[in-house]
């Protein structure tokens, strides 16, 4: 098998897994919306969504406190 098929099939190995996914998410029958259905088109829904990339966002950007790198090295 030459390198460039390899690589090939190294990349796109998931995609047919991640297409029957897909495909059956697609195909499941809507239901109707009830009481206990979250709504994603109000103000509240985009308030979450962004305080969570924020924060998520700030986590992964902010380096640890020092009282945290000094106590890990022994």
């Amino acid at each position: 098998m030459t390198l460039a098929v390899a690589m090939f099939l190294g990349r796109f190995w998931m995609i047919l897994p991640l297409l029957g996914i897909a495909g059956s998410l697609a195909a499941k029958k809507k239901i109707a919306e009830s009481a206990g259905t979250f709504p994603v088109d109000g103000p509240v829904f985009v308030f979450l969504l962004v305080s969570v990339i924020l924060i998520v966002g700030a986590l992964t950007f902010f380096p640890r406190s020092r009282s945290d790198r000094s106590s890990s090295t022994s």
